[in-house]
């Protein structure tokens, strides 16, 4: 009996080590995911920021150059 009581505790503690390194590397994986996500919106956004930088200063130098022509009376901005 005494046998047999120390390896059912064996099993369960086996059983209850292999769980928690699972679910260790279960977080390890989400977290490297999350990160992973994270980082590529993060240089999406920046992507995005940028081009609509440029656009308003594509604009700005458009308006600029034809402020006089679209309103030769006035010096305002066509565009912006």
């Amino acid at each position: 009996m005494a046998h047999e009581t120390t390896s059912r505790q064996r099993s369960l503690h086996l059983i209850w080590t292999m769980t928690l390194i699972v679910l260790v590397a279960l977080t390890v994986a989400l977290v490297q995911l999350w990160r992973s996500t994270h980082q590529g919106q993060e240089i999406r956004l920046l992507e995005q920021i940028t081009a609509q930088k440029q656009m308003i200063e594509a604009m700005a130098r458009f308006d600029s150059h034809h402020a006089g022509i679209a309103h030769p009376d006035k010096k305002r901005a066509s565009i912006v």
